[in-house]
């Protein structure tokens, strides 16, 4: 006969409280957490979270106001077929690169925000904030790299104001894209929507980025009609292939590696 070693583990001694029929009622509902174990402080609770999330949207609030109008030029440039010519101010290239940084590192930490609190309910554990500045870190270089990359291939075979185009329409997506990220870590932190919300938000998002990318690759780099493969070889080759290794090795990572170290 083999022993219910669970009901062994929880069982506890008859007292006054145990023998009600409530108590009996409440012990037949299933329940997905493990006995005994307290319900964790929720992310919207935690002060340091609250007090960050704050601070990027002073950032982000800041960053409007102050450069809103390079940013309605960097738009205009991006959409447009031929280069745009403005006054200075307009297109201030200090201003520009502050604000591609800033807005940069404000999409990177909601991402890594995300992905921290997403392992966290998948172990079902507190997971380490290393984990988080973890991720931080190698998104940051995978944007920055993936734009030395760009910039390599495009110097070879575009000529440099082609190249200088693209580079702008890349880090203007990159940056701006922070706007829905921190959106969306904002939901997930208040657990407005629910995990799988956010993921599809998440994912939508990628894909109204790379479509963007897409278009620009072809107003942008200006081919024969026989030389629109060698721009989709090209665009799959630097900017798809990397974006879906980087996808497969966090899954990986996720399931092999994270969960299985700190599930309970």
């Amino acid at each position: 006969m083999v022993s219910d070693y669970d009901s062994i583990l929880m069982a506890t001694d008859s007292n006054v409280i145990s023998v009600t029929e409530f108590y009996k009622a409440g012990t037949a509902v299933p329940s997905r957490t493990v006995p005994m174990r307290e319900w964790g402080e929720g992310m919207a609770e935690n002060d340091c979270t609250v007090v960050a999330m704050a601070v990027v949207f002073m950032v982000v609030a800041a960053i409007l106001f102050v450069s809103r109008s390079v940013l309605i030029y960097r738009f205009k440039d991006f959409f447009a077929s031929k280069r745009l010519f403005v006054d200075t101010n307009a297109a201030s290239t200090i201003r520009w690169k502050v604000c591609v940084f800033l807005l940069t590192l404000v999409g990177v930490a909601s991402l890594s925000l995300m992905f921290w609190k997403g392992q966290a309910e998948l172990a079902d554990a507190a997971m380490p904030y290393w984990l988080m500045a973890a991720c931080f870190v190698v998104l940051l270089c995978f944007v920055y790299v993936k734009a030395g990359v760009y910039s390599l291939v495009n110097w070879v075979f575009f000529d440099g104001e082609a190249n200088r185009r693209w580079m702008s329409g890349y880090f203007l997506l990159t940056a701006t894209s922070a706007f829905p990220f921190y959106f969306l870590a904002m939901l997930d932190v208040c657990e407005v929507w629910n995990r799988e919300l956010v993921t599809v938000g998440v994912i939508m998002v990628v894909i109204l980025y790379e479509l963007l990318l897409f278009y620009k690759l072809f107003i942008n780099f200006r081919v024969r009609i026989d030389g629109y493969l060698v721009n989709i070889l090209y665009f799959c080759t630097v900017e798809l292939l990397p974006t879906l290794v980087l996808s497969h090795v966090t899954v990986w990572v996720s399931e092999n590696v994270i969960v299985q170290n700190f599930i309970h």
